[in-house]
């Protein structure tokens, strides 16, 4: 190789050395020096809530493989403020209709974001909550017929605004 070739392939090794960052990127450093990481197990990112987001967390990282206990809290936040904070790493949180940002963090006493806590985030939406409605069904319905020999249907019978009680299904 020539003296022109070993100049283009040091160049080129010195500007992919800069691309990258080296080790001088704060966030690699960051997460790795982390004793702690948290992560929202559920709800999923881009996720439909009914009424409330029911949050789950993962606590894991080096203090918690070598049997340490959290000495923080979980702080929630949605929208970037606080709303809930707890030692466990579940919560109920409820909201009303719309799209939110949420995010966990490991907080301080004082509700401060720790840095040697790598918190997570995902955005989800929020609808209306299921609710239940009276039905009611006419008497005059013609009769239900199946379409299998085996089985028979009953057609409920029940006066105008009244309800039969139906049977059980088992649990699958």
């Amino acid at each position: 190789m020539g003296k022109w070739g070993a100049a283009m392939l040091a160049a080129c090794a010195g500007a992919a050395l800069c691309a990258c960052g080296g080790s001088e990127d704060s966030r690699t450093d960051g997460v790795r020096g982390a004793d702690w990481t948290l992560t929202i197990v559920s709800p999923k990112h881009g996720t439909l809530q009914r009424g409330k987001a029911i949050v789950n967390v993962a606590v894991t990282g080096p203090a918690a493989a070598h049997g340490q206990v959290p000495d923080f809290d979980i702080g929630y936040f949605v929208d970037g403020e606080l709303v809930y904070r707890s030692h466990e790493p579940h919560a109920e949180l409820p909201l009303e209709r719309g799209s939110y940002e949420l995010r966990v963090d490991g907080i301080d006493h004082d509700g401060l974001v720790l840095p040697r806590v790598v918190g997570d985030e995902v955005s989800i939406e929020v609808g209306t909550p299921l609710q239940r409605v009276g039905v009611d069904i006419p008497t005059d319905f013609p009769p239900i017929r199946s379409r299998r020999p085996d089985v028979q249907v009953q057609t409920p019978t029940a006066p105008a605004g009244e309800l039969p009680a139906l049977p059980r299904t088992p649990q699958l």
